[in-house]
């Protein structure tokens, strides 16, 4: 009996390495971990000196399915409810890599503790009035909600911009 028991192990350990490897191999992007080389580049708007709302989604170099639906939903967000401010300059969005050393300052500025988007008003490189939206998370799987949560906030902001 003991034989059949280690039997049965060795091959559940055998099959669940093999398995794990050829999930691995065939899926990269499946384990939920990137490389510096898959990671986003840091993506920053051009200077300006004119009053604008600027949508920030932070991220590290490590990037899950979930930091990728957050970061597609939020271009979708922009792209769709607002084209003509993006095309205009008064919004931008862009996405800032933590795990750089020249964005780690952000991790105070916004009072950041995981990766999360952020919605700020913005005139001459300077952040004003901003809001850390973290419900990001839990309304990832929740399109329409997710849009609707990202859109108050900027309505409110460009509504404010002289």
């Amino acid at each position: 009996m003991k034989r059949i028991a280690q039997s049965i192990l060795l091959v559940f350990a055998l099959g669940s390495i093999s398995y794990w490897a050829w999930d691995r191999l065939a899926n990269p992007a499946s384990t939920g971990l990137a490389t510096a080389a898959t990671s986003p580049p840091a993506t920053q708007p051009p200077p300006s000196t004119e009053p604008m709302v600027l949508v920030t989604y932070f991220t590290t170099d490590v990037r899950c399915t979930s930091c990728r639906t957050i970061e597609v939903l939020t271009r979708e967000t922009l792209e769709q409810g607002f084209a003509s401010e993006l095309a205009s300059g008064t919004l931008r969005f862009r996405t800032l890599n933590l795990d750089r050393p020249e964005n780690k300052h952000f991790e105070s500025d916004y009072d950041l503790a995981f990766k999360t988007v952020v919605v700020s008003r913005a005139q001459s490189g300077k952040s004003g009035d901003w809001e850390k939206l973290d419900e990001v998370w839990s309304l990832k799987d929740d399109p329409e909600a997710f849009k609707a949560y990202l859109e108050g906030p900027i309505r409110s902001r460009l509504a404010a911009l002289p």
